[in-house]
């Protein structure tokens, strides 16, 4: 991108103007300072502008707009070059109060770039380039960049040879020619410019101007990351993250990465949120699902596909196959170069889910267990008219009144991991009637056969009955006591272990906590 400085935002910067100015008054050594000295209020007994210079300076702190028009005019007449880029400058932004004046700007910043003036070279680039109040002239263009390149050298002003480079780098008004734009980049980094060292990086890389060197390329990369250009830094980061330029590492790409976004690389942007979602970390995860979030938002097709991986391999959320599908399907539908890898991935889910199926079979509520997920287990509860006590994925277990799901049961407790379905448990109370364990037993053993194992003492009215179905699932039945409600459970192994463990840590914890605290008072 070619660089050139709007002049509304330039005035209240603490910049030391005598230092941007060279002692024999020529206003080179920066756009800003140019731009500012639009607003200068001068002494018009003055014969040419180096004798005024003070007076710029004081009056420019006082922002005295108005007043530069009275006193750079007569300047203009005389055929002061500094004069006519100013005021040219000031006819075209029309600041303060001035009028705004495009045919007067033309003119007068025209007549100072024809006599090698780099402010007003500079700002033509600009305008001829992007069809900015003059007819789009990519050639013309090219012409007042050199000057503003060739003139910048002598002013120590970078930004004339970068966008002299960018030109013969894209072929814009003129032949694209690599060593001249490798050569004129190279030199506006040597003059400090933020932008230029990743052309230089990015033609040695690609070996334009002749052979590839990653290793000067990658220098130069990371000499403009240092000087804060997205663009380097996103590169930087890729590079750790690959290890093609660098030897790979994750830290530090993380580190580029997150200065990259923090300067507004959207690229940058969603290679972090994706190396958060690879962390093994849950909470890093979690950052990194709510930055592909903003990203999905904005149509971004890697990050909607990432969201779609994220719901189907429970990365920083609940394991979900229908949001994952939702993020699949719009990142084909939005043809942005990851099509191909979320069509897989809905092949996959629908193979997967149909393998499910036909190894299935213990089912609830037409789900089969093994592979039942929280949001649509959830929907198929509700379909069959059990009532909401609870349901929030901040918990492990969502709660239903059950009544009218299964007779005589009063409590319908599904716990997940993940949002992987891990056990579910009916609760019938004590005062059901009589048998209701028996008649509860007789249920399952109708659907699923006579029970693997069974324990009971009448005497304390204690009974147990366990199934150990062909798929993994086990179903029990229990009663610890005469008093005691019977427990009908559907657990799938698998799924409970890893939840019992995040439970177990979660109590350890808070057990933890409470000896710390109770140790400090």
């Amino acid at each position: 991108m070619v660089s050139y400085s709007r002049y509304n935002a330039i005035t209240n910067q603490g910049i030391d103007f005598k230092k941007l100015v060279k002692s024999k008054g020529q206003v080179v050594k920066s756009f800003l300072l140019g731009t500012m000295l639009l607003f200068a209020c001068v002494n018009s007994v003055f014969a040419s502008f180096e004798d005024v210079q003070g007076a710029v300076f004081s009056a420019l702190k006082k922002k005295d707009y108005k007043a530069a028009y009275n006193l750079l005019e007569p300047l203009v007449e005389k055929g002061d070059v500094h004069a006519e880029s100013l005021l040219g400058l000031e006819y075209r932004y029309g600041k303060g109060g001035f009028p705004k004046d495009n045919e007067k700007a033309l003119f007068l910043l025209t007549k100072a770039a024809n006599q090698k003036d780099s402010l007003a070279s500079l700002e033509l680039t600009s305008m001829y380039l992007n069809g900015d109040g003059v007819p789009k002239d990519t050639e013309k263009a090219f012409k007042y960049a050199k000057i503003s390149a060739e003139q910048g050298v002598k002013d120590g002003y970078p930004n004339g040879m970068y966008n002299y480079g960018y030109f013969l780098f894209n072929g814009l008004g003129t032949k694209r020619d690599y060593k001249k734009a490798f050569n004129a980049f190279k030199k506006a980094s040597d003059m400090g410019h933020s932008k230029a060292p990743f052309y230089v990086g990015l033609i040695l890389e690609k070996g334009l101007a002749g052979g590839k060197k990653p290793k000067e390329a990658f220098a130069w990369y990371m000499k403009g990351a240092e000087r804060g250009y997205y663009r380097s830094q996103n590169r930087v980061g890729q590079a750790y993250e690959a290890g093609d330029l660098v030897k790979r590492d994750f830290n530090l790409a993380v580190k580029w990465f997150t200065k990259a976004s923090e300067n507004g690389c959207k690229v940058a942007q969603f290679r972090l949120a994706r190396l958060y979602v690879l962390n093994n970390s849950e909470s890093i995860q979690k950052k990194g699902v709510s930055m592909l979030f903003k990203l999905a938002q904005e149509n971004n097709n890697g990050a909607q596909y990432y969201l779609g991986f994220s719901y189907r391999n429970a990365r920083g959320v609940p394991k979900s196959n229908e949001r994952a599908l939702f993020w699949f399907r719009k990142t084909v539908n939005n043809h942005g170069g990851y099509e191909k890898y979320a069509s897989s991935e809905i092949e996959a889910i629908q193979k997967e889910k149909t393998a499910c199926s036909s190894r299935s079979v213990v089912t609830l509520f037409g789900e089969p267990l093994i592979c039942a997920l929280r949001d649509s287990f959830s929907e198929q509860i509700k379909k069959a008219g059990a009532e909401v006590a609870r349901e929030d994925w901040k918990y492990f277990a969502d709660v239903y009144k059950s009544d009218k799901v299964l007779k005589g049961s009063s409590q319908l407790d599904v716990f997940y991991y993940k949002g992987q379905f891990a056990a579910a448990r009916y609760v019938f109370p004590s005062k059901s009637e009589s048998g209701q364990i028996l008649k509860v037993e007789k249920l399952v053993e109708d659907k699923y056969g006579h029970y693997s194992k069974t324990e009971s003492d009448e005497s304390k009215g204690v009974a147990y009955y366990l199934w150990q179905l062909s798929d993994g699932v086990i179903i029990r039945v229990f009663q610890t006591g005469i008093n005691s409600p019977v427990l009908l459970d559907y657990i799938n192994p698998k799924i409970d272990d890893k939840l019992k463990a995040v439970q177990k840590a979660i109590e350890e914890q808070k057990k933890a906590k409470q000896q710390g605290a109770s140790s400090a008072v």
